[in-house]
């Protein structure tokens, strides 16, 4: 869960036994801060994403056809192509079509990344990049079968 307050930007979770929460990043004073609260807002709605896929692992499907869930959860580069995301993440053409992913993780990378496109930060975006990679980076290791955070 990320939340935005006096300190900035913090991420915190759960561990079983009790919580977790470290600072993300200092909030830039030039971006508003209604800007702030729909970036903690994706960045939350990420994490739902992320902790689906602990929750709801592909090799728990019945079906893995293609074109099902479990097999889009299956794909090793799905996850691995979310940091791309935050900094290239798909915006709307000259008309205002948006291209949006059916993968929730990929899509709120997405949307994470058009958050950080719009407030225009480096420094933010660069922190926040930083800190999803790692995320992105400890689910996929926990789906390779190594749970530890990294």
């Amino acid at each position: 869960m990320t939340s935005v307050g006096p300190l900035g930007t913090l991420a915190s979770w759960e561990t079983g036994s009790g919580g977790v929460a470290i600072r993300v990043s200092v909030l830039p004073a030039n971006v508003p801060a209604p800007q702030h609260c729909v970036l903690a807002a994706e960045l939350t709605g990420l994490s739902e994403a992320l902790r689906r896929c602990y929750t709801h692992p592909a090799s728990a499907a019945d079906n893995l056809d293609v074109n099902t869930e479990a097999a889009a959860r299956a794909d090793p580069e799905r996850v691995r192509v979310g940091g791309h995301h935050i900094r290239r993440p798909n915006l709307p053409d000259d008309h205002g079509s948006l291209l949006v992913s059916y993968d929730p993780v990929d899509e709120r990378t997405h949307r994470v990344g058009r958050c950080l496109h719009r407030a225009a930060e480096a420094g933010l975006s660069a922190v926040v990049s930083v800190e999803v990679e790692a995320e992105l980076a400890a689910v996929e290791r926990a789906e390779l079968g190594d749970g530890r955070r990294v």
